[in-house]
């Protein structure tokens, strides 16, 4: 009895689905769903609720072969699956093209939009079309920390009808506050018998945009959030969001970057209008991030270069000058070699290295060995 699911739209729609659900429970419930919704066809890919996933079970594109494969055998109009506890899912469109793991959430809240409008909140590190829709349909949009917990807090802040993380989990308050991969299909499935069109033609009805993610690792001595913090002074005069990490709003693309809680990694997730954009974004603000944590190890000390092995060098200097040496100069023959190279390298291109690991010529020191 949703407000937002129309099962007689449905069945007009004579739709035909293929539904992998990695034989977990699933199987049992997804297809009586696609029954109870009125869908045409309905073939079961891994339906045997026995546990045994027959491949990794994250509805993520690289594991969607079988399904892309039976969608296209079968010409079915789309495919669909779930995850182990089915809060979170994927569609793959009529022509073997996945959706996007991102426009699940983007789709749904359309539809549900479109009928009342209202306010939708999705976490920081998802899509800006979710912002687009929502505004277009009359609404505001609202941005949370990762995790859904912190979605659903926001959500229930901003009387927020429709919301969801990026992964696939979509949350309507009309039904409960939670993930649920049964909610969306059906309001997915309502948003795709009205809107009359091939899945592969909705997919591009939808402001088109990429995200690359990306990790930087870290020493566990790095302050992150005092590398954060750096990078936002950095970009003052552009929007920021500091709810969970850094968030940057740019005209043309946004990039927002995170410590993970479990391990000592920044997570970056750029986002721009095509893939080369995205990636190039996300690698832009990888080295920036990796400038800013050179430029705070500047601060506690100078760089020595010695041939002679007896003084102290951080092994990050190491890592990072070794392979600017040798692409330059060559792989040295010995360690003495090395040295005379690597002066040599340091008199003629002092500048160059002193960019290279964000310090002052003057702070790039050579000693030729002994004690020095």
């Amino acid at each position: 009895n949703l407000s937002s699911v129309d099962i007689e739209a449905i069945k007009k729609a004579n739709i035909n689905v293929v539904i992998d659900a990695v034989n977990s429970s699933g199987g049992i419930v997804i297809p009586k769903l696609l029954e109870a919704l009125n869908c045409n066809k309905i073939f079961k890919l891994f339906c045997n609720p026995n546990g045994k996933f027959p491949h990794n079970p994250e509805p993520l594109p690289e594991n969607l072969k079988d399904l892309v494969d039976k969608v296209q055998s079968k010409k079915a109009d789309m495919g669909i699956v779930v995850d182990p506890d089915v809060d979170r899912l994927a569609f793959v469109c009529e022509n073997g093209e996945v959706f996007g793991e991102e426009y699940k959430l983007v789709a749904v809240a359309d539809h549900v939009t479109k009928l009342n409008s209202g306010n939708t909140v999705s976490n920081l590190s998802s899509t800006r079309a979710l912002s687009d829709i929502t505004i277009k349909n009359g609404g505001n949009y609202y941005a949370s920390a990762v995790g859904e917990v912190n979605v659903v807090e926001m959500m229930k802040e901003k009387n927020a009808i429709i919301g969801g993380e990026g992964n696939g989990g979509v949350i309507l308050p009309e039904l409960h506050y939670g993930r649920d991969a049964l909610v969306g299909i059906a309001l997915f499935l309502t948003y795709f018998a009205k809107m009359k069109m091939k899945m592969s033609d909705l997919k591009k009805s939808f402001p088109s945009y990429t995200i690359s993610k990306n990790k930087l690792e870290l020493e566990a001595s790095i302050n992150i959030d005092s590398v954060l913090e750096k990078m936002s002074d950095k970009y003052k005069s552009v929007t920021q969001n500091k709810l969970d990490g850094l968030k940057l709003d740019f005209e043309n693309g946004l990039v927002h970057m995170r410590k993970s809680n479990t391990e000592p990694i920044i997570r970056i997730y750029a986002e721009s209008e095509n893939s080369k954009t995205a990636n190039d974004l996300g690698k832009r603000f990888a080295n920036e991030l990796k400038s800013l944590i050179w430029l705070s190890l500047k601060n506690l000390m100078k760089v020595y270069l010695d041939n002679a092995a007896t003084t102290p060098i951080a092994k990050e200097v190491i890592k990072e000058i070794e392979p600017y040496l040798q692409t330059y100069f060559g792989n040295p023959s010995s360690t003495h070699s090395f040295g005379r190279k690597t002066k040599n390298a340091i008199e003629i291109n002092r500048k160059k290295i002193a960019d290279f690991i964000n310090a002052e010529n003057s702070e790039i020191i050579f000693t030729s060995g002994g004690t020095e």
